[in-house]
């Protein structure tokens, strides 16, 4: 069994700085889960908006430093692999000196020397006002915030209320800085945020926001605390993309955007070169329901679709054929064991999974991450 991250121990030692609260502990458990997503992308820049305790920084610090620390061994002790920055953001002076005391007690409680901590940069200012012409252009890897999401009448008047007061819509914060992520993110950037369902997570996630900030969002892990229903909601770089006609689905159902990316059996070999595609530029996905899954009606049991595609917004068009909201649970699966990540394409699992005689490719989907 897998051992677990701890959370790093903290000290609050100002009324107004917001404690570690079920929030909080959610994106840990959401960063924790994502780890091998984080890793892939060797993150440099590290950033989180309204660090408060500097418990979430500290704890992917950590994360961060232990991958680092077995590269580094593995490397025979190469120092390249731990450059990495993190830099936490409050506007609350207080919040600073808890996250500098968070820091030091997580390098206390370190067992060897290479799996201290990184210092952190700690900048008082709101959201990323001073830093913007320096982080534009793709600058940061790791985004992370928890912003004050509690719907109120108006924004924060009191350092107190800074802590939670989101506003009319609990977005007050979220919403000047949504129009920025894509220019803040580098081209394989992770944006992380906190949100309550009350702020709209549909729509966050949705395919117009996703048209019109360039950014496109999908739930990580939700969780019902008390009488909040909370999501932590992951972020990327939209993909360009092309109409495509959805062949397989009703004549009622709306047409699907989905990418079309170029590759090796879409691209024209020169004549006479003799180079044979390796996969075909279009393949015939076979959809079979798992467990309480509902069965689709016979003319949606099958899409034809270029290899381009992504898994994620064949996910999407399955919701609509489903009848399941953005946030409803769905799970895809090739040979009902392998979960893909939203941005394989069909072209990637077909190289590995596919019938290569008749071009087909078999996807599972369920309501739940596993079935007995």
């Amino acid at each position: 069994m897998t051992a677990h991250l701890a959370t790093p121990d903290y000290q609050i030692d100002h009324p107004s700085v917001y404690p570690p609260s079920e929030d909080t502990f959610l994106l840990l458990d959401a960063l924790e889960a994502e780890q091998a997503r984080i890793k892939a992308i060797a993150p440099r820049i590290c950033v989180e908006i309204g660090c408060g305790s500097g418990v979430v920084s500290a704890f992917l610090n950590k994360l961060l430093t232990n991958a680092s620390s077995s590269a580094s061994d593995n490397a025979g002790g190469s120092e390249e692999n731990c450059q990495f920055c993190t830099i936490c953001i409050d506007v609350n002076l207080y919040a600073l000196h808890c996250t500098q005391k968070t820091f030091e007690k997580m390098d206390e409680s370190a067992s060897i020397a290479h799996n201290r901590t990184k210092k952190p940069l700690m900048v008082c200012c709101n959201l990323l006002d001073p830093l913007a012409h320096r982080l534009k252009h793709g600058g940061v890897d790791i985004l992370l915030m928890n912003p004050p999401y509690v719907p109120t009448e108006q924004t924060a008047q009191n350092e107190q209320e800074l802590c939670y007061a989101g506003g009319p819509s609990g977005r007050a914060l979220l919403d000047r800085l949504l129009p920025n992520v894509a220019d803040i993110l580098s081209p394989n950037g992770l944006f992380y945020l906190v949100a309550l369902k009350e702020n709209g997570v549909d729509e966050l996630i949705s395919t117009t926001t996703r048209e019109r900030l360039g950014i496109e969002g999908t739930v990580v892990m939700e969780r019902q605390c008390r009488n909040e229903h909370l999501f932590v909601l992951r972020f990327t770089h939209a993909n360009v993309e092309t109409a495509v006609p959805t062949t397989a689905g009703p004549s009622s159902a709306p047409t699907a955007k989905l990418p079309v990316a170029t590759t090796a059996a879409e691209t024209p070999s020169p004549a006479g070169s003799g180079n044979t595609p390796k996969t075909p530029s279009k393949i015939t996905i076979h959809l079979r329901p798992v467990g309480s899954a509902p069965q689709l009606e016979a003319q949606y049991r099958k899409l034809v679709t270029n290899s381009g595609q992504s898994i994620a917004h064949i996910t999407r068009v399955l919701r609509k054929w489903l009848g399941l909201g953005p946030t409803d649970s769905l799970f895809l699966f090739v040979n009902e064991t392998f979960a893909p990540f939203p941005e394989h394409t069909i072209g990637n699992l077909y190289e590995c999974f596919g019938s290569h005689d008749s071009r087909k490719l078999y996807l599972q989907y369920c309501l739940t991450p596993a079935w007995g």
